[in-house]
């Protein structure tokens, strides 16, 4: 397998777009699906400590993860949050696994310490898929969200880098 780690760009947005929608309400709070525009005002938004990353397999776009400040409150700064979404036809196949140990690397590189995942708590493979990478769970937020008439629980994770 040939991979190639890339920053994002507006060549990107359709493909950021397709991944991302495939997710609504399952991986995502969002229900409705988001426009090209939402991914392109992140990147022209993005501080010197955040990146829009894309995963190629054999020059193929397969996933993006986005690596963001936890807060803009100066306090925070060694703290970020990531997303990481695969195209659905590579789930199960390990690269994510890749993508994400390279990502959490990268948020080393980037100076951070620590790195915070928020995940719906009926998301047992992200959670387990998480806890494999060397998250911990430190809380669940009940019945913070509304997904399809009921409410839904997330998982709070976090990763201190080394």
């Amino acid at each position: 397998m040939n991979y190639q780690i890339i920053d994002a760009d507006s060549t990107h947005l359709e493909d950021i777009t397709r991944i991302y929608n495939q997710n609504l309400g399952t991986a995502s709070l969002y229900l409705t699906p988001r426009p090209t525009s939402y991914f392109s005002e992140i990147m022209d938004q993005l501080s010197d400590k955040e990146r829009f990353k894309i995963l190629l397999l054999d020059n193929e776009m397969i996933g993006w993860s986005l690596i963001q400040l936890y807060s803009p409150k100066e306090g925070y700064r060694y703290a970020c949050e990531t997303s990481t979404y695969i195209d659905q036809p590579h789930h199960g196949k390990g690269h994510g696994s890749f993508f994400k140990k390279e990502i959490m690397k990268e948020c080393g590189r980037l100076g951070f310490k620590y790195i915070l995942a928020r995940i719906l708590s009926e998301n047992e493979v992200s959670i387990q898929y998480n806890v494999k990478l060397g998250y911990r769970i430190v809380g669940i937020q009940k019945k913070i969200g509304r997904v399809k008439d009921r409410w839904v629980d997330v998982t709070i994770m976090e990763y201190h880098i080394p």
